[in-house]
Order: structure tokens, then C-alpha cells, then sequence
């Protein structure tokens, strides 16, 4: 009969190691002799090693005469130590900045069964199951990153080494990009969009927050934002809610302080946009400048009001008490009884300012005549006034080259004239 030599004898051959009665086997006896014949189980697997599938055991393995194997009267063993054996078909894997531990301590087998595995790359566990063998869970809290949540943990990292920390496949945000898209491009860019610090706000694997937000609402802005218009007597009820990104969008806007949209366009999407129609409408209402007088997160004053105004109908006179108002208008256009140069609205020389503010009893606030906002007279002149008690004072305001004349239901109608003086009746 002539003699066979078996793919794993010439390996042993390759070796050095001669195996008694080798070289003088019959085609039967020597597939008796094959490894599968009681190492079966290993081929059963869904992906099988290729040496394993090929029956190339001696690929490994090579013989130590030094023990006693079962069959063959000799005992197997690797050719080589951890890596350096899968180094020989398999690219090195421990070139880079940041090597996964298992690969640079060159423990292969840590993660990949040498022989076969129900998983791909022959894993002995599927996906993020075999990273949480060591890392842990990654999706305890309420929302997951969708990969992780899916266990495809090298959807982001890479599982052998990266230059990039965290064995990232590529650097933030550019890994954040390959899914979300580059759509930042807008003429303001948050701080942390800007520099490419999505972690900055945002957790990659798991949050308790929609979004993945490390943070809820205002308590995130705040770990970057000074905190000074919470503890505010009267704040706006988006903040005092924490809900920032009612006006502000967290990545970027063509509008200066990330605004969702410009000027009074942003308050009027909740505020009635009435306040700002009529026939005369304050000049700030007009431009959009609706900050000018309000603070837009809180303040210690009525209505959110940059600076004091008084709330009362009637009150003395006092300058300061209407400091927001002389931030623009002539803050000495009620001192002087008489004059012809601080204000028009005079009877020949008579301050008409002066005379209904400056009554100690009932010195009347400047918002019993005008309206901040917008009205459908001229001079800002309201068409009622409300806060007197149950009644809305009515007033019908004319208004003539040099003077005017005011129906109002607290007085009898009166004109006024600069050039002329006329005599109240």
C-alpha cells in the first residue's frame, strides 16, 4: 500500500517533529487519525476559523514529545505565544496611539475563539455583549445612543487601536458628523460647536435627558453661563421652567445670542403682536428692540423691566422712580413749571408735564397717558386708560400743528397751544 502523509504530518515534518508510523498509514487509518475525528465539536460553529475548517490543525499547533497525547501518544501545543501565532496570517494590531489592552498585552483569545463562534469575526460573545464582559452596561439610564443601545459598539470605536482616544474611528465631531451631518454653518455657532466639543454637552453612550443631554434644561446651560437671572423676583417663565431652547437654539442661529428668531419676531411668538400695531408705535417696539426695556430672562422689577417704573396710578414725582423712562427721554422734562425748549407739550410757556406729574396728592405716572408699546393716537396717547379701579379712562387726543386738544373722561377737554397760550375754560 502506498504510503500517505497527511496534511498535519507535513506539518509536524515543518517542525522538526517525526511522528512514529507517520509516513506508513493507509488512506483509512489516516483519516482515523484526523484531529475532527474527536475534536468534531469544533467545526460546528457558525464561522469557523479557516485553518479549523481546513483541517490545518498543525497551522497552530505543532507537537510536544515531552506528553503524552491521548491517541497519538504525544501531546499538541501552540506554535507560538498569544499574538505573536495570530500575527503570522493577521496584520499587527499594535501600531497606534490608543491600543485596546487585550491587543497590546497581545491576549487575542480575550475576545476572538481560535477555533469557531457563533459570531462574526469569530467573537466569542455577539457585539456590545462581549464589550460589557469588561466595560459594563453602557444603557442603564433612560435613553441610549442607538448604537449602543443596539450593542454596536464599533460603530464609534474601533476594537484593535486607534489614534484617536477611547480607540474613537475618528476624531469628534467628525465622528459625530459621519451620522448626524455637518449642518452647523450658520453665522453664530455656540462656543462648543464651534470648537467641536459635542461631548461637552451631550453624553455618547446613555442620559437620563432627551438628546442625550448630560444635563436637564437650565442646569446644563448653567454649568457654562453665570446663573444670574434665576433667583430674580420676576423671571420670564421659559426660565424659570428651564426651558432655554424656547428662544435659543443650542447649536447655532443667524441671530446674535443664538435666538430661534430676530428681535420682537422671537417675543411674538408667544406675546400678542397687537401691542406693537397702531399709528404710533415707540420707537423700540418699532426696531424689534423689545430688550431695551425688558430683560428677557428676569429682573427685580415689574414686568421684567430693565430698570424701575412705578406701578401705581398715582404717586409724587420723583426722577428715579422713572429711571427706565429717562433712559432715552430728557430726565428734566418735568423739573421746570415754566420753559419753552424742554418739551412740546406746553401752553405757551406752561410745562403741561410739569403740571400733571408734579402734584404731590395725585401726580399721575407717565403710562396713564401713554402706552410703551404702540397706540392708534399720536404722541403714544392711549385711547383708555386702565387701572382705575373698574374704569378705563377714555381719552380722544387731537393733535394740531402747535398743540393739540384732549377729551378725557377725568377732565374737561382742554387745548393746548405753544406759540399761542389758550385759556382753559
Amino acid at each position: 500500500m502506498k504510503n500517505v502523509l497527511m496534511p498535519w504530518c507535513k506539518g509536524m515534518l515543518i517542525t522538526g517533529v517525526v511522528l512514529s508510523g507517520c509516513l506508513s498509514v493507509s488512506p483509512v487509518h489516516a483519516a482515523e487519525l484526523k484531529c475532527t475525528g474527536c475534536h468534531a465539536a469544533l467545526l460546528r460553529g457558525t464561522v469557523v476559523h479557516n485553518p479549523v475548517a481546513e483541517g490545518e490543525c498543525l497551522f497552530c499547533h505543532e507537537q510536544d514529545a515531552s506528553k503524552v497525547h491521548p491517541l497519538q501518544k504525544k501531546s499538541m501545543r501552540l506554535q507560538a505565544a498569544g499574538s505573536e501565532l495570530c500575527y503570522r496570517c493577521h496584520d499587527s494590531k499594535s501600531n497606534m496611539k490608543h491600543p485596546h489592552p487585550p491587543v497590546a498585552a497581545g491576549e487575542c483569545t480575550s475576545c476572538h475563539d481560535p477555533h469557531h463562534s457563533a459570531n462574526k469575526s469569530l467573537l466569542k460573545k455577539a457585539g456590545g455583549d462581549l464589550c460589557a464582559t469588561c466595560h459594563g452596561s453602557m444603557v442603564t439610564k433612560k435613553y441610549g445612543h442607538p448604537p449602543v443601545a443596539a450593542g454596536e459598539c464599533t460603530e464609534c470605536h474601533d476594537p484593535h487601536q486607534s489614534d484617536q482616544p477611547k480607540m474613537l474611528k475618528a476624531p469628534v465631531p467628525a465622528l459625530c458628523y459621519s451620522c448626524h451631518g455637518k449642518l452647523f454653518t450658520k453665522k453664530y455657532l455656540h462656543p462648543p460647536v464651534a470648537a467641536g466639543d459635542c461631548l461637552a454637552c451631550h453624553d455618547p453612550h446613555e442620559a437620563d435627558n432627551p438628546k442625550m443631554l448630560r444635563e436637564t434644561g437650565i442646569k446644563l446651560c448653567l454649568e457654562c453661563h453665570e446663573d444670574t437671572f434665576t433667583n430674580n423676583k420676576v423671571g420670564h417663565p421659559p426660565v424659570m421652567a428651564g426651558e432655554c431652547f424656547d428662544c435659543h437654539d443650542p447649536h447655532q442661529s443667524d441671530n446674535p445670542k443664538l435666538l430661534l428668531k430676530p428681535g420682537s419676531e422671537l417675543c411674538f411668538t408667544c406675546h400678542d403682536s397687537s401691542m406693537a400695531a397702531g399709528k404710533d408705535v415707540h420707537p423700540p417696539v418699532r426696531s424689534g428692540n423689545c430688550i431695551a426695556c425688558h430683560n428677557p430672562h428676569g429682573s427685580d422689577n415689574a414686568r421684567m423691566l430693565v430698570k424701575p417704573f412705578p406701578e401705581s396710578f398715582y404717586l409724587p414725582y420723583a426722577p428715579d422712580q422713572y429711571a427706565l423712562c429717562f433712559q432715552c427721554h430728557n430726565r428734566d422734562i418735568a423739573q421746570d413749571a415754566r420753559t419753552d425748549t424742554l418739551t412740546n407739550f406746553r401752553n405757551g410757556d406752561r410745562n403741561l408735564h410739569y403740571v400733571h406729574v408734579n402734584r404731590p396728592e395725585k401726580g399721575r405716572s407717565c403710562k396713564v397717558c401713554h402706552d410703551p408699546h404702540a397706540s392708534s393716537m399720536d404722541r403714544l396717547i392711549r385711547s383708555q386708560v386702565p387701572g382705575f379701579g373698574n374704569w378705563d379712562i377714555p381719552i380722544n387726543f387731537t393733535k394740531t400743528e402747535t398743540g393739540g386738544t384732549c377729551v378725557v373722561g377725568c377732565h374737561k377737554p382742554r387745548t393746548y397751544d405753544r406759540l399761542h397760550a389758550v385759556r382753559y375754560r
